[in-house]
């Protein structure tokens, strides 16, 4: 079974005093221990807030970067990028794939929770 990962990047910083690449790799070590395969790594941040070296590193480890910028003013744009990505499946018909969510956020409580009720695997890091 292959698991899908969605890093909410501003809730959940990589913390001081770790790299990127250590953390990305734990990340991917625990996972594969686990799961067949990782299918799709995202990371989900406001680009004008976080640094360039951040978003760079991350693009290097293989995640997509999600820009959830909230230039129109509407906050909240992180969370409703990562609902709608972890809702949706990437193609119709397609074998489920266990979500994974990098965050501390309680927001996420109510769509984890609608996932298992379909069956969904989930794991949350935070």
């Amino acid at each position: 079974m292959s698991v899908v990962v969605h890093w909410d990047v501003e809730n959940q910083q990589v913390p001081a005093g770790s790299s990127v690449a250590s953390v990305c790799n734990r990340i991917r070590a625990v996972l594969l221990e686990r799961f067949d395969c990782i299918s799709g790594l995202y990371a989900y941040m406001d680009v004008t807030r976080e640094k360039d070296k951040i978003r760079t590193q991350l693009a290097m480890m293989g995640y997509d970067i999600i820009d959830c910028s909230s230039a129109s003013g509407k906050t909240g744009q992180v969370d409703l990028r990562i609902i709608a990505r972890a809702l949706s499946p990437a193609v119709p018909n397609a074998p489920k794939q266990v979500v994974c969510l990098i965050s501390g956020d309680g927001d996420f409580a109510y769509a984890m929770s609608t996932l298992r009720n379909t069956r969904t695997q989930t794991v949350l890091i935070y």
